[in-house]
């Protein structure tokens, strides 16, 4: 018997840290059921390649998915979230990687589950947290241009680069800034929602 046997965890999540997260929780024995906005086509993780055994089904959507069970609810609308309180009245905690501002307005914290289930616990994940001046603008890591990105960690590692070497003297900064600043530009394109 594994460990976590017998623990349900209701997981609102997509691409990385969230899915690896319940993933390991799967892998020791918790049952995963995965939440995907079908209005959004479901985890964005589905559409990253370059592999694909499917349309809406990458080689990248399935590292970060094993053990899970999936259903597509759209938490914006009533109905969903019925159904997802009657998930979480049988659950022993939910899992989230939001943006910081998504979890209140979609019901997904403590406050708004606790009179379904006054057991479950919550746990939250998010780039920039869910207070302070980045809990509404999600991806705002070095200017207000950016303020509508989410927390990726290829933008957030790119980011860091070109904060860091500002201080660099390498000589190749003229040359690496603006193919980085193209980078950013175009995943934020991609991930924007």
């Amino acid at each position: 018997m594994l460990p976590l046997s017998g623990v349900r965890v209701i997981a609102v999540e997509q691409y990385g840290a969230g899915p690896f997260g319940s993933m390991l929780l799967g892998d020791l024995g918790a049952e995963v059921i995965k939440i995907e906005n079908p209005a959004e086509g479901g985890d964005i993780g589905r559409a990253v390649g370059p592999y694909y055994f499917g349309p809406g089904d990458s080689h990248f959507f399935q590292a970060f998915n094993r053990n899970k069970r999936s259903l597509t609810l759209n938490l914006k609308h009533p109905e969903a979230r019925g159904v997802f309180h009657e998930l979480v009245r049988s659950a022993d905690a939910t899992l989230d990687n939001l943006r910081g501002d998504q979890p209140e307005r979609l019901g997904v914290t403590y406050d708004a589950l606790k009179d379904a289930n006054p057991k479950i616990v919550c746990a939250h994940l998010s780039a920039y947290g869910r207070e302070g001046p980045r809990k509404l603008q999600g991806f705002r890591a070095l200017n207000e241009e950016h303020a509508r990105e989410r927390g990726l960690d290829m933008l957030v590692e790119l980011r860091a680069f070109m904060a860091g070497a500002a201080d660099l003297d390498w000589g190749l900064q003229a040359q690496t800034r603006p193919l980085a600043e193209a980078a950013i530009e175009d995943l934020s394109a991609r991930f924007e929602g």
